[in-house]
């Protein structure tokens, strides 16, 4: 189905829920007598996951919640704060009155939208519910919207829950609530295709024969790819390649990892005969995982020509995605020189160190959606994002614009920044649904975050200085102080103080005669720190 047919089925499917009664009867499409028996299953369910995978109550979310019927009657006897989300607002507004003022009390935010375009925030809830909702969304909508769901979810504190009915045949769909009605293998490949493997099932029984079975399934976390690294790494491999270099550009051999290629790729430096570029680059091979990479690497490169004459580019936090390319100033390269006119043969080894396998929820802020339609602008040119996420942050600046927005305020102006820095924040902030920073974005987001005091981005910025092994000692220092980093500062001085009494002239050394810098240059805290007094300096 092309996406004009599709949207208008979606708008098809709103208008009829328009029409429907608010009230029990109206959520179960006249089966009222069913709720008793349906709300009986799904607590015995839950309390069994809950217990079975010491599952935390702090947070649920109720997709496709209508007036609250789950909520009420299941999610509220287990968890502290409910959120809810439906495509019809009469519902929402209603759900007060028919929850009752205690339940009422822990209802977190409403959301009016319809789940496929709905973007649940990062790392929030330890069970998301779907019931009798999925059959709303078409196939490839439900895999994406399950797929956001996986991220919304506390890492391995979090499962994913649907209730529906089941096809005892082929899929069917409904022209009257304009809705899918799935064959359980159908479920199963939406299930595979946004990496989800289920971890419980369960059959509601006595229920009507003129109704298709319907069965709870508990969905887990994704299976993409095994951790097998420790610490900061889900994944470690290594890449044994050999290029032949022509004088053209030329790639090497591949593997294939978490659904990418990975290899390196030899190019010419222009203006020179003897001189080239070395550099490493992924790409998607399954559009079914759209995965952005944040990955450490150390490229080690042999000459056949000089094989005692070794190269070593060390790359730390950096964000691979199909942009990643030696076109683009943000990848990395090492320049290979004086090794005389191709043909060349090189070969060597990557070490990959991959820490996160990112989702992209956001791959364009300059679009405005339904949950993303706060603007953010420097004058001319603005970005869009969901002020509900931004104010989870701990950031009085957010805080300070949710309030605004709740009064209707849709816009903020900032003016201390070029459309670039906007665009760098706004998308190191939302583009997966959670900040992330790389070591090349990170100084200007700690610098902004600061200003801004968006404490969760700079509390990132000081965890990636902590495990940075390409910055240098002095120059974290700086960060410390120029900040107010605590905890950094405290390790690092900590660190110095197990160290050999030379250990921070050394360093000092170092960075001065890598940065061109001289003593005269340096802050007299940042060479206190470092055990130098400005008394034992002769000038």
């Amino acid at each position: 189905m092309n996406k004009e047919n599709k949207e208008a089925e979606y708008t098809k499917a709103a208008e009829y829920w328009k029409k429907v009664t608010a009230d029990l009867d109206g959520m179960l499409g006249g089966l009222g007598y069913l709720h008793d028996a349906d709300v009986e299953h799904s607590k015995m369910f839950l309390n069994d996951l809950c217990s079975e995978y010491h599952l935390p109550t702090k947070a649920a979310l109720d997709c496709g919640c209508g007036v609250g019927r789950v909520t009420k009657s299941v999610l509220a006897e287990k968890f502290d704060q409910i959120d809810l989300v439906d495509v019809t607002e009469r519902f929402l507004i209603t759900s007060a009155k028919y929850l009752g003022p205690e339940v009422a009390s822990k209802i977190g935010i409403k959301y009016c939208c319809a789940l496929q375009n709905f973007h649940p925030l990062f790392g929030m809830y330890n069970i998301i519910w779907m019931q009798w909702v999925s059959g709303q969304l078409h196939d490839d909508d439900l895999k994406e919207f399950l797929i956001r769901c996986k991220q919304a979810l506390l890492p391995r504190q979090g499962l994913i829950v649907l209730k529906d009915n089941i096809s005892p045949g082929d899929s069917y769909y409904d022209q009257v609530d304009h809705s899918w009605t799935r064959c359980r293998e159908a479920l199963l490949e939406i299930f595979k295709e946004a990496d989800l493997s289920i971890v419980a099932e369960s059959k509601l029984a006595n229920f009507p024969k003129n109704i298709c079975e319907v069965l709870g399934k508990w969905i887990g976390r994704q299976k993409c790819c095994t951790r097998m690294g420790s610490g900061d790494y889900v994944v470690e491999f290594e890449l044994h390649y050999v290029l032949n270099y022509d004088g053209n550009v030329v790639e090497s051999n591949a593997m294939v990892m978490c659904d990418r290629r990975w290899f390196v790729v030899c190019h010419p430096v222009l203006g020179t005969s003897d001189c080239c570029q070395l550099a490493v680059q992924t790409r998607l091979i399954s559009v079914h995982t759209a995965l952005d990479v944040l990955a450490d690497y150390e490229l080690t490169i042999i000459s056949d020509r000089y094989p005692n004459d070794n190269h070593r580019l060390l790359a730390e936090y950096e964000l691979m995605n199909d942009q990643y390319t030696p076109e683009k100033s943000s990848c990395r390269k090492l320049v290979i020189s004086g090794h005389g006119r191709p043909p060349l043969r090189f070969h060597g080894t990557v070490q990959f160190h991959l820490r996160e396998l990112l989702h992209v929820f956001r791959p364009d802020l300059t679009v405005e959606t339904e949950t993303h339609n706060f603007a953010f602008t420097n004058g001319s040119e603005q970005v869009y994002a969901n002020i509900f996420f931004l104010k989870t942050l701990d950031s009085v600046y957010f805080s300070e614009l949710f309030e605004r927005y709740k009064r209707g305020v849709r816009r903020d102006v900032l003016l201390n920044m070029n459309y670039d820095q906007l665009l760098i924040f706004m998308t190191a902030l939302c583009r997966y649904g959670k900040p992330v920073l790389d070591s090349y974005n990170f100084e200007l987001l700690l610098q902004v975050a600061s200003e801004l005091k968006v404490n969760k981005m700079i509390q990132l910025a000081e965890v990636y200085l902590m495990k940075s092994k390409t910055i240098s000692l002095v120059r974290k220092i700086e960060f410390a102080l120029q900040y107010n980093l605590m905890a950094l500062l405290k390790r690092l001085h900590h660190q110095l103080t197990l160290q050999p009494p030379m250990t921070a002239l050394n360093a000092l050394h170092t960075y001065l005669h890598d940065s061109g810098e001289s003593l005269n240059h340096m802050h007299p805290t940042v060479l206190s720190v470092l055990g130098i007094e400005e008394d034992y300096i002769i000038y």
